[in-house]
């Protein structure tokens, strides 16, 4: 687990390392996206995630400072 975090969840790891937090999509939007069918709700969910990856990729920026190795599959090994 990171040091200083409760999680080692996307949104804490984020907000430790103050890059942009990860956006929350709401049961409410899920259920209207999958069982509604809304295209509105499925173009809110898409966009999030579309939002966490770009936060992903600032994360692992970060912490690739912590790695004494990286290679092209992510992986030190």
């Amino acid at each position: 687990m990171l040091y200083g975090t409760r999680y080692n969840s996307l949104a804490q790891v984020a907000q430790h390392l103050g890059v942009n937090s990860k956006t929350i999509v709401e049961p409410q939007q899920w259920l209207a996206a999958a069982l509604d069918g809304s295209r509105r709700a499925m173009r809110y969910i898409v966009e999030q995630c579309v939002r966490d990856v770009l936060v992903l990729e600032k994360v692992i920026g970060a912490l690739k400072a912590y790695s004494g190795t990286y290679n092209t599959y992510g992986s030190g090994f």
